[in-house]
C-alpha cells in the first residue's frame, strides 16, 4: 500500500534526519574539541616561549652581573696595586731624601715651600749639593704623608719666575742657598 511506503519512508527520513543530527553535532563537537586542543596548544607554545625568553634575559642578566662583578673586581685589584706601587714609590722617596741635616750653617739650603690648594707652606733644610729632584721627592712624601692627592706638580721660583724643571739640578745652582722659596703648582687643578 502506498500509505504504509510512505509513512514507511517518512519514518525512515526521520531516523535518518536524526542520526544525520547527531553525527552533524558529534564532527561539531570534535571540530570544537580540535579547535580547543589546538587553541591550548598554541598557547602552551607561547607560554613556554615567554618562559624561554625569561630565562635568557634572566641569564643575559646574570652574566651581566657576574661580568660588572669581575670588572670592579679586577678594577679593585688594578687600584690597590696601582696604590701599593705608589706607596713603595713614597718609600723609596723617602730613604732618598734622607734625614734633615742639622742647623742652618755652610752647605745647607733652607728651602720653604708653598703647596696648592691653601695646604700651608712648609720648610725644610736641604744639603746644598741636594738636588731639585730631592725636594720634588720631598713634597711627595709631604703630601703623601697628609693625604693631600697632589700628582702632577712643578716647582716654580716666584722672583725671577722660573720653573725648576731641571731634576738633576743642585740646590746650590737653582739659587736656594742659603734660603729659598719655591712654589708647588698643580698641573691637575
Amino acid at each position: 500500500d502506498p500509505a504504509a511506503v510512505a509513512e514507511r519512508l517518512s519514518a525512515m527520513a526521520a531516523a535518518s534526519s536524526a542520526a544525520l543530527r547527531r553525527e552533524r553535532e558529534a564532527a561539531e563537537r570534535q571540530a570544537m574539541a580540535a579547535r580547543l586542543r589546538e587553541e591550548q596548544d598554541r598557547e602552551y607554545r607561547e607560554a613556554q616561549e615567554r618562559d624561554r625568553e625569561r630565562q635568557r634575559a634572566a641569564e643575559l642578566a646574570e652574566a651581566a652581573r657576574r661580568r660588572a662583578e669581575e670588572e670592579a673586581r679586577l678594577e679593585a685589584q688594578r687600584r690597590e696595586a696601582e696604590e701599593e706601587e705608589r706607596l713603595r714609590g713614597v718609600e723609596a722617596k723617602r730613604r732618598r731624601v734622607g734625614d734633615e741635616p742639622a742647623g742652618d750653617g755652610e752647605g745647607v739650603a733652607r728651602v720653604r715651600l708653598q703647596l696648592p690648594h691653601g695646604a700651608g707652606k712648609v720648610e725644610r733644610r736641604f744639603r746644598a749639593v741636594d738636588t731639585v729632584g730631592h725636594v720634588r721627592d720631598f713634597v711627595e712624601v709631604h703630601v703623601a704623608d697628609r693625604g693631600l692627592g697632589l700628582r702632577n706638580f712643578s716647582l716654580c721660583t716666584n722672583y725671577p719666575k722660573r720653573t725648576l724643571s731641571d731634576t738633576g739640578q743642585t740646590l746650590e745652582d737653582a739659587g736656594l742657598v742659603p734660603r729659598g722659596m719655591l712654589y708647588v703648582q698643580d698641573h691637575d687643578a
